[in-house]
Formats: C-alpha cells, structure tokens, sequence
C-alpha cells in the first residue's frame, strides 16, 4: 500500500508559495527601510538635498549654516569624489568664515552659500560651472582722505569669500589705483598687499611714498580685478588731500644803484644856493616762486650847468621760495619813492614809516671831482615780506 504524505497537496503548493515570497522578501528587506529613495539615482537624491537645502536658506536665511552641514550629511556615498570635495570645502570655509574674525553680514553670507550650492547643482548635473573666484562683501574703510593723520589711514580690510582664489593666469586678487581724471590705472604693489586668509585682505596704504603716489597720478579709487574683470561694486574712495599752505617772514635785503649821467658835465656843484634835486624810488613785485626788487633814481643840478643822471637798475632776486611751494601772496609789496634836495656832501637819509615797501632810502650827492654815473647813488634798504606760501601737489 503506498504511503501517504505527511501533508496534503493543497497544503504543499501553500508552502511553496510561501517560501517564494520570503525568498522574495529576503532580497527586498536590505534596502526597504530607506523607501522610495533606494531606488532613485544618487545624482537625483544628492540635487534633491541641494534644492532643498537652497529653498531652506532662501526660507529662512538664518539657517544657511544648518543647511550647509545637511547637505554633506545627506550627500550619497556613491556621489563621485570631485563633487563630496566641493561640498565639504564649501561647508569648511563657509563656516570657518563666520567666525568673529569675519565682517560679513547674514544676507550675503546665506547668498553665497546658495551660489556654492548652485554650482555643486550643476556638476552633478554635467553642467557647464563658473570658475570660483573672490566675493567681496566690503572694503573698510571705504574712504582714504589724504587730508586726515597718516596714523588713521594705515590700511584697508578687504572682508568676503574664496580671497584666496587665482585666476586662470594663476594671479590673486589685485588692488588697482583708477584715475578719474586720467582714465588711467596702476596696479598695486605685491609687497603692500596682506593676504591674511581667505575671507580677509589687507591693504597698506600707509607712507609717504604711496601718498606721493596718489598724488602724483590723480588716483580717485582702489578697484579690486580678477583676471580681467572688476570684482564687484566695492571700491574705496581717495579724497586728494589739500594744499598745506604756510606763511613765513622773508628778508629781502637792501640794492645799491648808480644811475646813468644823462646831462650836462659829470660835476654836481651843490652848495646852498645851487642844489641838487633827486627822486627815488624802491620796487617790489611777487611771481609765482620768487619776490624781485628794483632801485631807480633821477638826480639834478638846478644850474649853472644842469649835471642829470637817472636810470632804474634791473630786478633782483630778493627771495626764492622752496622747492615744492608756490607764492599765494606777498605783503608789502609794490612801491616806496621819496623826493628831496641835497645842498653838501652828505648821505642823506630817508626813513620810511612801518608799512611801506622800502624801510630806508640812503642818497648820496656831491663830492669834490666828477661824481655823475659814477659816486652819486642810491642804497635801498627794503622792509621783510610776510609771503603765504602754497605746497604744490601734482
């Protein structure tokens, strides 16, 4: 008699089936307590976790530091390499520059944390990316006014993002001079460029040199390039500093002059009843860098034989201002003249009063022998000039 199964053949074709499906469940269990996502593609999951991380910090601008670090928690392992490097930088620096070092405010730094995002987007995507390059948020200050104390102008902070970036030519971030009034452009000198760390730059715009420099080219801004291009809106402001004007006393001395025989013989034969009328006269004038004196005088024998000398002598250099100043105004300038007779052999002497141009004139006359053209003369002495001086800037 055969034997008979243990179970009846319904109930083996149930346990068939049965295995099968926990077969099945076997093979899904591994990967069904992560949902729908275990089967979506890394690069879709990975953008997902970019847009929403974006839609968050543009939520909630706050929250971008939050977002950043969700981002680079929830990145797929199988995202390739290039890509996880570029979020964990972006994440490193991101932060790192959010210390108390940093002068960022939270709006730009949530902006720049959404370009960063951005531009992972795109690489996962196989999509053309801008190369990174410098953010600047400000400059501080954003003025130098050539005019205020060196000690309170001894640099400029330059405070953003990626600071430390090259460009395609390998050259960082430059500080240009830019002249308005010239249209023309001079780079800034590596050795007065602090580049402290990637959020921060240092300008030195200290020294006498560099002043002398901006003045000499008219420079208005400091401009920030990158390669070829101007980085952002951010530039300071140079205000030329104003001509530094003094006032000195300059002495301008004394001339002697002898003046021309015009007339009759070369003898002045003066006595009390026979005279010798003169006139003379000092001048003074102000160029732009220099005072000039003159003398002139007009002397005459009434008679018998009316003996004439007059002429006025060249102008003389009296006072040179120094180099780098011009002359804005002299005080007293101009004229002092005096006329009178002489009856003996005397100097006679003519002082002037406070204010005047000359402070003394001394005539001399007759003398026994020929005197005109060659004994009869005038020595002016002139009063000092307060002169206002200007410094010269280019």
């Amino acid at each position: 008699m055969p034997e008979r199964s243990p179970c009846p053949r319904g109930a083996a074709s149930h346990a068939t089936r049965l295995v099968a499906a926990v077969l099945a469940a076997a093979l899904i269990l591994p990967t069904a307590g992560c949902g729908l996502d275990a089967f979506r593609d890394p690069v879709d999951r990975a953008v997902k976790a970019i847009d929403q991380a974006i839609d968050d910090i543009r939520n909630d601008n706050t929250r971008w530091q939050a977002a950043l670090r969700e981002v680079a928690d929830r990145l797929p392992k199988e995202v390739q390499g290039t890509v996880r490097n570029e979020v964990t930088q972006l994440v490193q620096r991101s932060i790192a520059t959010a210390g108390v070092e940093f002068r960022c405010n939270a709006d730009f730094l949530a902006s720049r944390a959404i370009q960063g995002l951005q531009r992972v987007r795109a690489m996962l995507k196989k999509q053309p990316t801008e190369p990174v390059h410098p953010w600047v948020c400000h400059m501080i200050p954003s003025v130098i006014d050539l005019n205020e104390p060196a000690d309170g102008r001894a640099k400029v902070e330059i405070a953003g993002y990626d600071m430390d970036r090259k460009d395609h030519n390998q050259k960082p971030l430059r500080a240009v001079l830019f002249s308005d009034q010239t249209g023309q452009s001079t780079e800034m000198k590596e050795e007065r460029i602090g580049r402290a760390s990637h959020y921060v730059v240092n300008l030195n715009v200290r020294g006498e040199d560099f002043e002398q420099q901006l003045r000499q080219l008219k420079i208005s801004k400091i401009r920030l390039f990158w390669g070829d291009a101007l980085q952002g809106s951010n530039e300071v402001l140079v205000i030329p500093g104003r001509a530094q004007v003094k006032t000195e006393t300059a002495p301008l001395g004394e001339i002697d002059h002898t003046p021309k025989h015009t007339g009759g013989d070369e003898d002045f034969d003066v006595d009390g009843d026979e005279p010798m009328s003169f006139t003379v006269r000092g001048e003074s004038k102000a160029t732009e860098n220099q005072i000039l004196v003159r003398a002139y005088m007009r002397a005459r024998e009434d008679r018998p034989d009316f003996t004439t000398v007059e002429s006025e002598s060249d102008w003389q250099i009296a006072y040179h201002a120094p180099a780098g100043w011009r002359i804005v105004s002299a005080s007293p300038v101009g004229e002092s003249k005096r006329s009178g007779s002489i009856t003996d052999h005397d100097v006679r002497v003519e002082s002037l009063p406070q204010g005047e141009v000359v402070m003394r004139f001394e005539v001399s006359g007759d003398r026994s022998g020929d005197e005109a053209g060659s004994h009869t003369r005038v020595k002016v002495s002139f009063n000092p000039v307060a002169v206002k001086l200007e410094e010269i800037t280019p």
